[in-house]
């Protein structure tokens, strides 16, 4: 899949002063492209969620280097554990008022089979699970904030990858994919945020829900195919580099669900940049996402998360 250069650009986006985001993985890579330019345009408040503190601070004095009225506020939080994600996301809807944007950002990809701390294979975890319960604990406040006649927005950075996921689409019976490729798993985690859009779409219209895939990025989230495949995968990020677009050009799509443009596009899973993409039978299976959110939702009752 080759994706030309943009022909949207970020200076169209509004002015965002009084309004807030909430994003996960911003310290880095697309995220804290999607930051910057965010702060560029004046948004009110910007809660930049990350596991790393030392980085996630660092990051944060360097973007307020190219845009120093940046408001920014770091909020420790690793998405792959869920006791985490509960206690962080809690304690945000108990202190505000208000929320406009919600960006599922953060990602980990091909990395080796590691389970977290409630059993769910890492990439699942993280990409997914972490996601999915943040979501539904920031729900109420975002339900507040459109009731209020705000604009809210929840984006969900997928990928093309979810063409990866297993036949089955998600194995319910084996959703650790314990027989499956890295990539077996990286793809049914990308797909589960998919099929998360197209249930958020459907149970709460009010808010405008995305997901996207960002193009083929050259960003950390190769760092795991190093660990997983040793020298073959340093080779073959090596080789695949020149192929890849910016980390800035990634960030665009996302930065596309905040523009007046792509207000029409809501519930759409986007590409590069900002066009509607094209989605596997899997991913358009209504009765796939459905059963998805049962099954999280009897997960996450079942731990004691919602």
């Amino acid at each position: 899949m080759v994706f030309f250069g943009p022909c949207w650009s970020v200076d169209s986006l509004p002015d965002f002063s009084g309004k807030s985001v909430f994003i996960t993985g911003g310290n880095t890579g697309i995220g804290k492209h999607t930051v910057t330019e965010l702060a560029r345009k004046n948004m009110g408040k910007i809660y930049l969620a990350g596991r790393n503190p030392t980085r996630c601070e660092a990051a944060i004095a360097e973007i307020k280097k190219e845009v120093p009225n940046a408001n920014i506020e770091y909020v420790k939080l690793d998405v792959s554990k869920l006791d985490d994600v509960k206690q962080v996301a809690e304690k945000f809807v108990n202190e505000h008022t208000s929320l406009n944007y919600l960006v599922n950002n953060a990602g980990i990809m091909a990395t080796p089979y590691e389970l977290n701390n409630d059993g769910y294979e890492m990439q699942f975890a993280t990409n997914y699970m972490g996601h999915a319960l943040l979501t539904r604990i920031m729900l109420p406040l975002l339900e507040k904030t459109a009731k209020d006649g705000d604009e809210v927005k929840i984006i969900n950075v997928s990928s093309f990858a979810h063409n990866f996921a297993p036949r089955v689409g998600i194995n319910f019976e084996d959703v650790n994919l314990t027989k499956g490729s890295v990539w077996d798993r990286y793809g049914q985690s990308k797909l589960a945020n998919i099929l998360l859009n197209n249930e958020l779409t459907k149970r709460y219209p009010q808010i405008k829900s995305y997901s996207l895939h960002p193009g083929f990025v050259r960003t950390d989230l190769y760092d795991g195919m190093n660990s997983t495949y040793g020298i073959l995968g340093r080779i073959a990020n090596a080789v695949t580099k020149p192929f890849y677009i910016t980390p800035y050009n990634g960030a665009i799509t996302t930065l596309y669900c905040f523009s007046v443009e792509a207000n029409d596009k809501a519930g759409e899973y986007l590409v590069p940049y900002g066009k509607v993409g094209s989605l596997t039978r899997n991913a358009k299976n209504q009765e796939l996402s459905s059963k998805l959110w049962d099954w999280t939702t009897n997960e996450l009752t079942n731990k004691h998360y919602i």
